[in-house]
């Protein structure tokens, strides 16, 4: 249903932890065409402020065109769609820090390019979605490729395959630790646009939190990538919410001194998956890699962890389109 041609929303929240006044707000301006190549062209402004860790927050300001191409026909499962965006972040950095933190040039105040192409098909018993994306920043340039397939086994039950690939074009920080690395198995939000409840936790029960992103694997190999992540995940399900997985990931890593560093890495365990992608709980049963071989003594409940996306727009237009 086309909705009004502008639109707002102020969202104030009061940070009861910090003692702080937070929030977010958006603006967005939109256009619909009766015919012709675009069904809606939107032009937005979107702003929040929140706290990252204690006493330290962060200030992100988004400008974006959002371009989605009408469907070949109306019934039509296929349609795709077009975003550009800037990304400008503000983030307060501790004076002192223990242990200390490794700063890259510029990591506090920083604005990035960001253009993504997303086809879809949402086919009720085999839907996919591919994301072609390719951030521009000083320092570095980096691209990805995100597809996820999907096939219906029974009844409210899919198998599902996703595969990545990223890739930077130019790198200019090539430490192990760089900020805007491809994560393995965790979650760089730099550009913070993800809602996790713990997000500077190092460990406890907040710090399993992630989301599936880059290369998704579910054991946390406190890794990141600098050159190139290719990986794959199959999850098949067994009965309603459980469901088994294996994973791969290919890595290679650059340093300005030494060899380069290139390595497999792999894993296998189950799953619980109330609401797929926005509710679920994984379970690690062997993991490991080239170098080290499989881990030893793994714990899959000790060493479980847990998506939790908090986007209820995203699961409503989810249920509205049929896909749960």
């Amino acid at each position: 249903v086309p909705v009004k041609p502008f639109q707002y929303r102020i969202t104030p929240m009061y940070s009861i932890g910090q003692g702080t006044l937070n929030g977010a707000g958006q603006s967005t301006l939109t256009k619909y065409f009766d015919d012709g190549i675009f069904q809606f062209i939107r032009l937005g402004v979107y702003g929040r402020h929140f706290s990252y860790d204690r006493d330290l927050t962060y200030t992100r300001l988004t400008t974006a065109l959002n371009i989605q191409f009408r469907r070949p026909y109306p019934r039509s499962p296929y349609s795709h769609s077009l975003r550009v965006r800037n990304v400008s972040v503000w983030r307060e950095l501790p004076t002192i820090s223990e242990p200390p933190i490794i700063v890259d040039l510029s990591n506090s105040n920083y604005s990035i390019l960001d253009v993504r192409y997303r086809l879809d098909n949402q086919h009720v018993l085999h839907p996919w979605q591919v994301f072609f994306d390719t951030q521009f920043a000083t320092g570095f340039v980096k691209s990805y490729v995100d597809a996820t397939f999907q096939w219906q086994i029974r009844k409210g039950s899919r198998l599902q395959w996703r595969n990545y690939l990223g890739w930077f074009w130019r790198n200019e920080y090539p430490s192990n630790g760089s900020y805007y690395n491809f994560g393995l198995s965790n979650t760089p939000d730099y550009l913070f646009e993800l809602y996790f409840l713990g997000r500077s936790e190092d460990d406890g029960f907040l710090s399993r939190q992630f989301f599936v992103q880059d290369g998704g694997l579910k054991y946390d190999t406190r890794s990141t990538v600098n050159a190139f992540l290719a990986s794959s995940t199959v999850q098949y399900p067994i009965w309603r919410f459980f469901q088994v997985y294996v994973e791969g990931a290919y890595t290679s890593n650059q340093f300005s001194t030494g060899p380069n560093e290139n390595q497999f890495h792999y894993g296998a365990g189950f799953s619980l998956r109330f609401i797929p992608d926005f509710v679920e709980l994984y379970f690690p049963v062997a993991y490991g890699n080239t170098e080290e071989g499989f881990r030893d003594g793994v714990n899959p409940f000790g060493d479980f962890r847990f998506v939790l996306d908090l986007r209820l727009d995203a699961i409503y237009r989810r249920l509205s389109q049929g896909l749960y």
